[in-house]
């Protein structure tokens, strides 16, 4: 057995800072916090080549006296808490006192600081975390930190950067965190290429998350504010009808401190069952504030997992926050005017202009507010909170079935899907129809639906037709080697050969053809757009999406970037609608960044998968007996879907018989 060695302070003080200090967002994130807890009321943060080579963060925070200066870059060093008794009541989001010192320890560190009673700042610089130089030096009230060379000690840690843009979009998402926790504060993120963050720091959640998400994602997103005993919930959530494929978008907060929480999502996603779409996924900016002792932040370095003293009511808090406001009237049409316009006898004209009077006079609007009363139990009932985790596997296991079938949901009732190219299949033993016949039907629109009757007497004629004319009937037999019954639940073509039926899910027929199409790379299936469309993504979701345009444009997409956060579409596949491009995007996005090791080929084949699925026909829309013959020309190349599913499903004549006890 080999002798038991005491480390060295210097090589315990890198194992210590690996921990902290993972990759330059890491040491962003602590010094930021840092300068939100001395008081900063604007943050500026400058990185170079990702981060990777250069980092300077500026802030108007109280600054460090020239004595503490040295001992801020000691490990363990804070002046946030000060005995044991202090972890159970944490206000600031640093306390641990390992930040400075784990990154001074892998980086070339720069500071200079003032605070308002000094005459002169102090400049001290440590490399490697050795203090290299300390003086005056003149400066601001508050302090700024250069780093520079991450792990120039530590090579092995250096390889395992990733590229400039993926980590400068680790920055971001941090940057965009801090900014939305913290509203009254001003913060900048410049690039090399210009400024990639600036919020107003005006104190409003609503002007911080149009300046970070987007103003067209805080449009469709209703504030929250509802309090209940010492626990109150606040921020903003998005309306059913603008869910994401993914929950990249799920951000919450506990008294300002990001943190990933499965009981926070889990009652987040109950809240909005029923509403929304199988697939789809809300969106929040959701800050829990409740007291310090409530929670139980000291569990990782990065502070980013919490334990609750009460898992139960922290559910039932944002679930009740969640469903109130989902259920709230706050759209203007529903606003209450003033209290005292309601029906009124007379005619339409009078209650509009005595409405439109009350307008110009300058009426107050206001919605109904939230009550500020304790959770009801009739609201929610009781939810054995140690059941959270399996909720939230559940929501994960259904969102993982719905990824490979969520496309293949039934459109409204009412609606109908024209099958759209390419679905004039080129096949070198299949005559080419002329005339009339050759396309495909003429495609619906809103107001031509046939009736199941009329679509039967169609069936009928044609069956009849087929029977008085040879030639027609051999047509169809080289179209379609099935022949042709009908079409179950506007799903399922009903097909014969020989002694046996097949039933055959048109989606998942049509969702393989496309995507052999896509691998045998046909061209042009891809069309551009007339006016492009921007797509607003989360910073990781950007950066995976530009460094996979190559892999997009393989799938027919043409992607540009617009910006920080925002990328442009430009081409489509040509089967696509342009209303399923953003949710295309967003989806394809959110699995780059969750799969971020995945073989290249193998993100080409599940991009591949998705266009496919969105492009191909909707189980339950309407298709003409024409569209599904032309289908069945192709059931005998095709068994699964790219999913895996199958395509047919074959009951024989002595099956049959069997079951009617006719042997």
């Amino acid at each position: 057995m080999s002798k038991i060695n005491v480390l060295s302070p210097e090589v315990a003080q890198l194992i210590a800072a690996g921990e902290v200090v993972e990759r330059p967002g890491s040491a962003v994130k602590e010094m930021v916090e840092n300068a939100i807890d001395a008081g900063a009321t604007a943050v500026t943060v400058e990185i170079r080549n990702g981060g990777n080579t250069f980092v300077r963060i500026s802030d108007n925070g109280c600054g460090i006296s020239r004595e503490d200066c040295p001992a801020a870059f000691m490990p363990h060093a804070t002046s946030k808490i000060s005995c044991g008794e202090d972890l159970y009541s944490i206000s600031t989001l640093g306390f641990r006192g390992e930040a400075l010192a784990s990154i001074a320890a892998v980086a070339k560190v720069e500071m200079l600081t003032k605070t308002a009673d000094e005459e002169t700042g102090t400049r001290i610089v440590i490399h490697g975390g050795e203090i290299i130089d300390i003086d005056d030096a003149g400066c601001p009230t508050g302090t700024v930190i250069t780093v520079r060379d991450f792990f120039f000690n530590t090579p092995a840690r250096r390889k395992f950067l990733k590229k400039d843009m993926t980590e400068a979009a680790n920055i971001g998402q941090i940057m965009d965190r801090l900014a939305l926790s913290h509203p009254e504060i001003s913060f900048t993120l410049r690039r090399e290429n210009g400024d990639a963050l600036y919020t107003p720091g005006d104190g409003k959640l609503m002007s911080a998350v149009s300046a970070v998400l987007g103003r067209e994602t805080a449009s469709g997103m209703e504030e929250v504010d509802v309090s209940a005993g010492s626990v109150r919930v606040s921020g903003c959530i998005c309306r059913p009808v603008n869910a994401r494929p993914n929950r990249n978008m799920q951000i919450f907060f506990l008294n300002g401190r990001f943190v990933r929480s499965k009981t926070f999502a889990a009652a987040l996603e109950q809240a909005y069952k029923n509403s929304i779409a199988a697939g789809k996924f809300p969106a929040c900016v959701l800050n829990v504030s409740a007291p310090f002792d409530f929670a139980d932040v000291n569990v990782h370095p990065a502070k980013l997992e919490v334990r609750f003293a009460d898992e139960q009511m922290m559910f039932r808090a944002v679930y009740h926050a969640v469903k109130q406001t989902l259920e709230s009237p706050k759209s203007p049409a529903q606003a209450v005017i003033d209290g005292s316009v309601a029906a009124r006898p007379g005619n339409f004209e009078d209650d509009r202009q005595h409405v439109q009077g009350r307008l110009n006079t300058g009426p107050v609007v206001r919605g109904v507010p939230a009550a500020a009363v304790p959770f009801p139990k009739s609201v929610m009932p009781d939810v054995d909170i140690s059941a959270a985790d399996g909720v939230f596997a559940r929501v994960k296991r259904e969102s993982r079935e719905v990824d490979s079938s969520e496309h293949c949901a039934p459109p409204a009732k009412g609606t109908v899907q024209e099958m759209r190219a390419p679905l004039n299949y080129r096949s070198d033993s299949v005559e080419k129809p002329h005339g009339e016949d050759a396309g495909l039907s003429a495609p619906y629109t809103p107001g031509n639906e046939r009736t199941p009757e009329e679509r039967a007497e169609t069936v009928e004629d044609s069956g009849a037709a087929a029977e008085t004319s040879p030639e027609e009937e051999n047509r169809a037999e080289d179209i379609a080697p099935y022949k042709y019954i009908g079409e179950a639940f506007d799903t399922y073509i009903i097909a014969q050969r020989g002694d046996s039926l097949f039933f055959v899910d048109k989606h998942a027929l049509h969702e393989r053809i496309l995507y052999d199409e896509l691998k045998s790379n046909i061209k042009g299936f891809s069309q551009p757009l007339l006016t492009p469309l921007p797509v607003t993504l989360t910073k990781e979701e950007y950066a995976a999406v530009l460094d996979n345009a190559e892999t997009l444009s393989a799938a027919g997409f043409d992607v540009d970037d617009f910006g920080p956060g925002t990328v442009l579409v430009r081409a489509m596949p040509m089967y696509y609608e342009t209303a399923d491009v953003e949710s295309s995007i967003t989806e394809i996005a959110g699995k780059l960044v969750n799969s971020p090791e995945c073989d290249p080929a193998d993100r080409v084949e599940w991009i591949f998968r998705s266009v496919a699925c969105r492009g191909a026909i909707k189980a339950g829309a309407v298709s003409s007996p024409e569209e599904l013959m032309r289908l069945l020309g192709k059931i005998d190349s095709v068994r699964y879907c790219p999913h895996g599913r199958p395509v047919t499903l074959e009951l024989t004549r002595r099956k049959l018989e069997k079951e009617f006890h006719r042997q």
